[in-house]
């Protein structure tokens, strides 16, 4: 199983705040603005991860900001395996594998910091530049 490394962070803020904080990934740091939802974006730097900001009326689960502000996502090339592996080693696993469309699959887990963290695969062959 490969591991491509950290692919996104989810961060919680709030609604008076999401504008400016939006603004600094995008003036600041080079980001583009690839979607926008009721209190939220998501948005992408320039090396490929994604950041994606949340506020308190954003549809998220009610588990994901429960523990922290901030939710690490982790790449890999085979969310199945990586899912059955990270449950065999006794890691709650918190959801299924999820479908953001045909764009990307993932699964929330706690990790050894008792940490709420994703694992995420690309769909490569749905990416459009």
């Amino acid at each position: 199983m490969q591991q491509i490394g950290i692919q996104s962070v989810a961060i919680k803020t709030t609604v008076e705040n999401l504008s400016t904080v939006k603004r600094f990934y995008i003036e600041f740091l080079g980001g583009k603005e690839i979607v926008e939802m009721p209190g939220s974006y998501v948005i992408e730097l320039p090396d490929s991860s994604i950041i994606e900001l949340y506020t308190e009326i954003s549809e998220t689960p009610d588990y994901l900001f429960s523990q922290n502000q901030v939710v690490l996502g982790y790449r890999t090339d085979h969310l199945q395996a990586m899912f059955e592996k990270i449950q065999t080693a006794g890691y709650p696993i918190l959801s299924s594998i999820q479908h953001a469309g045909n764009c990307y699959s993932y699964f929330h887990f706690i990790d050894p910091n008792n940490q709420i963290s994703m694992m995420n695969e690309v769909h490569k062959h749905t990416i459009i530049n």
